[in-house]
């Protein structure tokens, strides 16, 4: 099959979309399918081929909300290339935005893979940002009140809208409009996570953290937990790219404090390589997120995979995770941190627990299985 995957981020970047589109789109490639990336130029190249996949970049802006560019080039691309299936990844992007006119013209299968609506909220607090005076807030919420006010009407134009889980707020929209053509597509991560034993015999405690610095991702949360804890048996790692001004508002945050926590052991890394990455997962027991909103976090998924033990804020699917602890305050995650570095026992069961739910859910053979059956079953 000739397959285009249309997707704002992909290779070299590195982050959530990009990863899941990137397995999706190589593992197709390795089954002998041709498989073509349109996804945004940046200072890259306008085309490549790597993986086994062609990557052609147009040129994107973003002006206010919407976005300007190669429309034209991107609407050429697809119909040139005449897809038997074409999948446009995430809404709230230039590559559905743009084809909204132009959906129901495509005689191949159609797909749109979300990764959740990230502005997307079940009531819009405009009553609330008048009163207050939160002009910008209420100019935000009611462009996406608006936005997906409409945006029913393009989904359900596609044969199959993907969903990160059941209790993603994509499901509540779809059956809010009676968009009746959905299924459940969780992500998957590397198959090195899974090889990776952590199961290490020491007295101490490696809590990490990687995700991209800024605000949402909340690692002075993370930071401030662990030290008031007051761990003596136990390091944590941040690690991650992102936002310089945050990162640089965390180590100095962190500095702020040594002369308050004397005994606390505490590594802040920017932008370190993917071999490094593993191998802080490798070395690790725990893994502890604070962000305060995500549609489907890969980190979890990953901290699974590789065995490690994982405290996190209520985000994505995070209690849907046997094994996870989940916390809702800062107050809250400093006892379970305590909790996970006095029971080695506990913190075992429950790595275990939660390695054997992402061995049978987050398998990247699995899911290109499965991506393949989505597409057939369509197309009969």
């Amino acid at each position: 099959m000739k397959i285009v995957f249309a997707v704002h981020t992909y290779y070299p970047e590195r982050n959530g979309v990009q990863a899941v589109t990137q397995y999706l789109a190589e593992g197709l490639a390795r089954r002998q399918h041709d498989v073509l990336i349109i996804t945004e130029k940046k200072e890259l190249r306008d085309e490549e081929f790597a993986g086994g996949v062609l990557i052609k970049r147009i040129s994107v802006k973003k002006k206010g909300f919407s976005f300007i560019g190669d429309k034209k080039k991107y609407l050429e691309y697809i119909q040139k290339y005449d897809p038997d299936v074409f999948v446009c990844v995430c809404t709230q992007s230039w590559t559905f935005d743009w084809i909204a006119d132009e959906i129901e013209t495509f005689s191949c299968t159609k797909i749109l893979y979300t990764h959740g609506f990230s502005s997307l909220q079940k009531k819009y607090p405009l009553v609330t940002d008048l009163v207050c005076g939160r002009f910008r807030a209420f100019h935000y919420h009611y462009y996406w009140k608006r936005y997906y006010d409409k945006a029913w009407r393009i989904i359900n134009k596609f044969d199959i809208e993907t969903h990160l889980s059941e209790n993603n707020i994509s499901v509540w929209y779809s059956k809010e409009h009676g968009i009746l053509n959905g299924v459940v597509m969780e992500n998957a991560v590397e198959d090195i996570f899974f090889e990776m034993n952590t199961e290490q015999q020491t007295e101490n405690i490696q809590y990490i953290y990687i995700a991209n610095y800024d605000d949402n991702k909340n690692q002075k949360m993370v930071l401030n937990s662990f030290l008031k804890a007051k761990v003596l048996n136990g390091k944590l790692i941040l690690a991650g790219a992102g936002e310089k001004q945050y990162f640089e508002e965390l180590k100095n945050s962190w500095e702020d404090q040594k002369q308050n926590y004397p005994l606390a052991n505490v590594e802040i890394l920017y932008n370190i390589s993917r071999d490094q990455i593993y191998k802080l997962y490798q070395q690790s027991q725990v893994f502890v997120c604070g962000s305060r909103k995500e549609q489907y976090p890969i980190m979890l998924c990953e901290a699974a995979a590789a065995g490690l033990a994982i405290i996190s804020t209520k985000v994505g699917h995070a209690e849907t995770m046997p094994g996870i602890e989940t916390v809702d305050s800062e107050t809250e995650m400093i006892d379970k941190i305590k909790q996970i570095s006095e029971q080695k026992n506990e913190r075992k069961q429950k790595s275990e627990q939660l390695r054997a739910y992402a061995k049978e859910h987050y398998r990247i053979k699995g899911k290109i299985d499965q991506f393949l059956e989505i597409i057939n079953n369509s197309r009969r």
